[in-house]
């Protein structure tokens, strides 16, 4: 027959097998919150990268269109500059 004191060292076993059961099943979980939160974590990271990149190499090819616009725009008015003092020239010649 099983004395008391066998009974309540049967309990002990039981409970710290249970128990070792229980923390092996929350590691898991813990882990398992830890990788997925790692994985949204590096998505986030690479959309920043690639934000970052578009604004820094975006500006970059927005100020080089910008210098070509200046440029054909500094051309175009230069044109109508030379032709409007053309212009002038012509009509205070035809003056004299």
């Amino acid at each position: 027959m099983l004395e008391s004191g066998d009974v309540l060292n049967y309990v002990i076993a039981g409970s710290v097998v249970l128990f070792t059961i229980f923390l092996c099943i929350l590691l898991f979980n813990i882990i398992k919150l830890l990788r997925q939160a790692n994985r949204a974590v590096d998505e986030v990271r690479r959309k920043i990268e690639a934000v970052h990149e578009l604004i820094s190499g975006g500006f970059s090819k927005f100020g080089m269109m910008s210098e070509v616009a200046k440029y054909a725009l500094g051309h175009f008015m230069g044109e109508k500059k030379k032709t409007q003092t053309t212009k002038a020239r012509k009509t205070t010649k035809n003056k004299k």
